[in-house]
């Protein structure tokens, strides 16, 4: 996890399947590793879990992604 990888990286919020990190820029490329894996892991299922992970300056940026249609794997919001 974060913590555990020394990141000052920290969740800030989780809503059902959407987790939104505040990350530090020079942590983003780990950060995005590390949650990608962890999410793909949360459950033991017969099909693989999608992952789709945003970012942005703030929560509407990430979302804006999303809202446009754009599918880009990374985080700063997962869910």
């Amino acid at each position: 996890g974060l913590r555990q990888a020394g990141l000052s990286s920290r969740l800030i919020l989780q809503v059902h399947d959407e987790l939104v990190i505040e990350t530090c820029r020079d942590e983003t490329e780990q950060v995005r590793q590390i949650l990608e894996e962890s999410m793909k892991q949360a459950a033991d299922l017969a099909v693989p879990l999608e992952v789709y992970l945003h970012t942005g300056d703030n929560w509407y940026e990430a979302h804006s992604c999303r809202a446009a249609g754009y599918r880009q794997t990374g985080p700063l919001t997962g869910g």
